[in-house]
This record gives C-alpha cells, sequence and structure tokens, in this order.
C-alpha cells in the first residue's frame, strides 16, 4: 500500500498543504484538508457523483482541517454526497471538528462520522486501523494513524514530535512504511530530523531509511538536506 500526497508542504510552505490520500475502487480515504486542499483535488478532478470521501483529521490547525468545510459542502451540494470523517473511541477531537464545522455553517446534516471498525468493512486492504493520540501543540489534540495490511503496517504520524512514538513505530518489526513529518529547524512542536537520524544510526538502523517517507516539509533546503541523509520525500501527483 502507498498513499499519494495532494502536497507536501507545511503552513509557511510554498507547497500544498500535506495531505494524504488512498483510493479504492471509487472510495477516498483523505487524510487531512488544509486551507489550499479542496483547490487541489477540484483541480485534478478527485470528486465525482460516485466517489464516497472517507476523510481523517490529525488535529484543528488550519494547514490541517482549513478547507475541509468547502468539501463538505461540494459533496453535499454538487454530488449529492455526504463526506464520512473517520472516528474511534480514542479521537477525542470529534466534539471539536464538530463545533468547528458548526461554526463554518456545515450542519451535522451536511456530513457524517464513520467508526474505524465500519471503515475495515468497506477498504479491504486494511485489517485493522489504530488511531494514537500524539504529542504536537500544547494548545491541541494530535493524532497518528496506523494501518495494518497484508504487506505490513504503514504509520502516518501527522504533525509531532512525539519522539517516544515515533522510535517505537521504527522498531515495529512489521513495518512497511513510516510517513513521518521532519523539520531541519528547531520548532518546539515538530519532528526533528536530526534526532530521528541520530536514533537510527545510535542503532544501526539505517535500512529503514528507505521505509521513511518524510511530509509537511517548509522548503527545498530541507528537502534537500532529508535526501542527503538518505530519507525518502512523499509521492505527489503531478
Amino acid at each position: 500500500m502507498e498513499l499519494k500526497f495532494l502536497g507536501k508542504g507545511s503552513a509557511f510552505s510554498k507547497w500544498t498543504n500535506t495531505s494524504a490520500t488512498y483510493f479504492e475502487d471509487n472510495n477516498l480515504l483523505l487524510i487531512d484538508c488544509g486551507e489550499n486542499v479542496f483547490s487541489k483535488i477540484l483541480a485534478l478532478n478527485l470528486l465525482n457523483s460516485k466517489s464516497e470521501i472517507y476523510v481523517f483529521i490529525t488535529h484543528t490547525h488550519p494547514d490541517h482541517v482549513g478547507s475541509l468545510g468547502t468539501l463538505i459542502f461540494y459533496q453535499y451540494f454538487i454530488n449529492n454526497k455526504k463526506i464520512k470523517i473517520v472516528y474511534n473511541e480514542n479521537y477525542s477531537i470529534k466534539k471539536d471538528i464538530i463545533e468547528l464545522l458548526n461554526l463554518m455553517g456545515c450542519v451535522k446534516d451536511y456530513y457524517e462520522f464513520i467508526n474505524t471498525n465500519e471503515l475495515l468493512k468497506i477498504y479491504q486492504g486494511f485489517s485493522k486501523i489504530e488511531i494514537f493520540n500524539v504529542k504536537h501543540s500544547l494548545f491541541l489534540k494530535s493524532f497518528a494513524l496506523k494501518f495494518a495490511t497484508k504487506v505490513g503496517n504503514i504509520y502516518f504520524t501527522g504533525d509531532t514530535y512525539d519522539y517516544d512514538f515515533i522510535k517505537s513505530a521504527l522498531l515495529d518489526n512489521q513495518l512497511d512504511k513510516i510517513y513521518m513529518e521532519a523539520t531541519i529547524y528547531q520548532e518546539p512542536a515538530h519532528l526533528n530530523i536530526d534526532k530521528i537520524n541520530k536514533f537510527i544510526e545510535d542503532n544501526s538502523l539505517e535500512k529503514l531509511k528507505q521505509k521513511i517517507y518524510c511530509m509537511h516539509l517548509f522548503d527545498e533546503n530541507t528537502v534537500r538536506y532529508l535526501n542527503k541523509l538518505g530519507f525518502q520525500i512523499v509521492n505527489e501527483y503531478d
């Protein structure tokens, strides 16, 4: 399984906000829907009347949730569909998302929530989906995803400086891929790649770099540095 990205950019990047997609039949799973993500979805013509859209929001910073309301409006009024927002019992921002959407005028009639167990019935490629609370902002709850598949476990970290979570994922002997945010700058809320690189080198895990796909990137200098260290960059739509 491979996620394909609408964008790889962080909040202040020139690139489209980080947002991942996974298609199975006409079902589109979208992870995060930041401020400029809807326009990218529309430009790529990814929405049609047959599509069922499932959305997971890692946290409510604008570059991760900013155009969710527009996506909901479009699907409801143009395609006569309700998007489904993915949650489970650990996903404690469900009420926050409802309140945020209410302030946008997106009433609950326009969308639905779907439990991860229900999503498993739709996406046959997954055998298990887990949601983890991770450290990112002092002011917001943030979440990461783990997909168990036939080829191994796939992690999507979201925005986090939760080194314990990242290290645990890297030591997972069933790890197939990890989509991991990365920065080369000293930002307290984000994952500094030098710390992860040191952990990898100290534990002789260099081969893992082929499985680590970096996202939420600020600029070309970040990309060049990550490439120099041997990390992968997420694959975007053309």
